[in-house]
C-alpha cells in the first residue's frame, strides 16, 4: 500500500508577501487587476498540495478572485512564470544600471576633486608662502562649474605676471596675492568667451581708463549691441580711444550704430 505524502502549507511572512507584490508591481499576474481596487494575494505556481515551496519562484501575485478559482491546479500555460521572469530580468537590469550610475558619480566626484587639487596646488606653487583658505577653495570650485581647467590656470598665470609684487627681500607681499586672487575669476571667465567676446571686455577696459566715469554693464551692453548691429572691432576700439567722456563716448556708439 502506498503512502499519501501530506504537505502541509506554511505561513507565508508578510516580508515575503511584501516583496512578491513588489516584484509584481501590485498587479494580479493573471487578469492584470491592481490594489488597491482588487484584493491581492500570494498564489503558489506550484501547489503546496504537489510539493511546491514558499521560495520566490513559485510565489506569484494573484487577486483574490483569480486565486480562488485557481484552486490547486498547476498552470497549463507558462505565461505567468514568463511574465515574472521578464519582472525578474527588469529588476536586475535596473539595480545594475543603478550600480552603473553610482559608480559613474562617485567617479565623477572623484575627477572633481582632482581637479580642484590641481587648480589648488598651481596657485600655491604661484604665490609661495601662501594657499588658499576656506573662502577661496570655495570660490575655486563654483568657479571650475562653470569655466575649464585650462582657462583658470592660464587666468593665474596672467593675474601672477600683471599683479604679484615683492617686497625688498624678495618675498611676495599678502596684498599683491589678495588683488591677483580677486582677478582670476573675471578673466577667466573672459576666456570662455569666444574671441569677439573678449575683444569687447578689452574695449570695455579701454572705456575704464579713459573716462573718469564708465557704467561698466551698460557699456559692454551697448559694444555687444553695436558689434551685433555690423560695427567691426577696429571701429569700436577707435572710438573708445577717440572720445575722452562717457557722454560723448554713447553719443559716438548711437551714431555708429545708427549708421550701420
Amino acid at each position: 500500500m502506498t503512502k499519501q505524502i501530506i504537505h502541509e502549507r506554511k505561513p507565508l511572512g508578510k516580508k515575503i508577501r511584501f516583496e512578491v507584490f513588489k516584484r509584481d508591481g501590485f498587479k494580479c499576474q493573471y487578469c492584470g487587476a491592481s490594489a488597491p481596487e482588487a484584493i491581492l494575494e500570494v498564489d503558489h505556481i506550484n501547489p503546496v498540495s504537489k510539493g511546491g515551496g514558499n521560495d520566490m519562484m513559485n510565489l506569484i501575485t494573484s487577486c483574490k478572485p483569480c486565486n480562488a478559482g485557481k484552486t490547486n491546479v498547476e498552470l497549463s500555460d507558462d505565461a505567468a512564470i514568463q511574465k515574472q521572469r521578464a519582472m525578474l530580468d527588469e529588476l536586475s537590469e535596473r539595480r545594475e544600471q543603478l550600480e552603473m550610475m553610482l559608480a559613474w558619480r562617485d567617479g565623477m566626484k572623484e575627477i572633481e576633486q582632482e581637479t580642484l587639487d590641481k587648480a589648488v596646488d598651481y596657485w600655491r606653487d604661484i604665490t609661495p608662502g601662501f594657499y588658499l583658505n576656506e573662502t577661496g577653495i570655495k570660490q575655486l570650485k563654483a568657479l571650475l562649474r562653470r569655466t575649464k581647467l585650462t582657462h583658470i590656470l592660464d587666468a593665474m598665470d596672467v593675474v601672477a605676471s600683471r599683479h604679484l609684487v615683492t617686497d625688498e627681500e624678495g618675498a611676495l607681499t599678502a596684498e599683491s596675492v589678495g588683488v591677483a586672487w580677486s582677478k582670476v575669476a573675471s578673466i577667466a571667465k573672459a576666456m570662455n568667451l569666444p574671441e569677439s567676446g573678449r575683444q569687447l571686455l578689452y574695449i570695455r577696459g579701454i572705456c575704464r581708463n579713459r573716462f573718469s566715469y564708465c557704467n561698466d554693464t551698460k557699456c559692454l551692453a551697448l559694444l555687444k549691441q553695436a558689434h551685433d548691429a555690423g560695427v567691426d572691432i577696429d571701429t569700436l576700439t577707435a572710438i573708445a580711444k577717440d572720445e575722452r567722456n562717457w557722454t560723448n563716448w554713447q553719443a559716438a556708439m548711437y551714431a555708429a550704430i545708427d549708421e550701420a
